[in-house]
């Protein structure tokens, strides 16, 4: 019976009865919006309470409570002002890439093991890493193409290719081959071409420094 008293005594202190005002002023707001009403009907619901209970037991819940200090401070470096536009600017990226059909490609790309191996070892290679070393250089050399002309750079390409994969050229053993040779147009309007090909290199040589001097002078 003494300790009944005891206990009935610390629990009529000033500080434990504030507490249980407040905490019937709690239970009290909760009744007037109806929150008990949802909290009794989930207790009297087995199949609720079970996935509530089970929620809140699984290993993804209590990793997240684990990692609850990390997850709020990423949380506050999201709603940073500087953040939010980032995350806006990227989604308005990706809605526009959507809607331009731009996005497809890549998701295939991305799936496509294959592709992106290639894709991937296309960037890492020597000739590649070798091409982003002079980048700077070759930008400041191809200034000097003259864009206009450059449909002519690619037929030249074109019918040097064709030229060289033909199957039936023959060996020149003579200088009279080569007399009958230039009865033919082709050859002769070949041969002008080249001679305007040479004429143009030799105004950019020099005896002294070379075709570089030239070159060098036009950047």
């Amino acid at each position: 019976m003494q300790y009944e008293l005891s206990s009935l005594d610390r629990l009529l202190t000033q500080e434990k009865l504030d507490s249980m005002n407040r905490l019937l002023d709690i239970i009290t707001d909760m009744d007037k919006v109806g929150m008990l009403d949802v909290i009794k009907g989930i207790l009297e619901d087995e199949d609720t309470l079970g996935k509530i209970i089970g929620f809140l037991t699984e290993n993804n819940t209590l990793s997240l409570i684990y990692n609850w200090n990390k997850l709020i401070y990423l949380i506050n470096n999201l709603i940073d002002e500087n953040s939010i536009n980032n995350i806006q600017f990227i989604f308005n990226l990706i809605d526009k890439m959507k809607k331009s059909g731009v996005i497809d490609p890549i998701m295939g790309l991305l799936n496509d093991e294959e592709y992106l191996g290639k894709i991937i070892s296309a960037i890492i290679n020597d000739f590649t890493l070798n091409l982003f070393n002079h980048w700077e250089r070759i930008m400041r050399d191809l200034k000097n193409i003259d864009l206009e002309s450059f449909k002519y750079y690619t037929l030249l390409v074109s019918a040097t290719g064709e030229a060289l994969k033909t199957e039936n050229v023959k060996p020149i053993t003579s200088i009279w081959e080569i007399y009958k040779l230039l009865k033919d147009p082709d050859v002769q309007r070949g041969l002008g071409v080249a001679v305007s090909i040479l004429k143009h290199i030799g105004k950019l040589y020099t005896p002294e420094k070379g075709l570089a001097f030239k070159v060098e002078q036009l950047g």
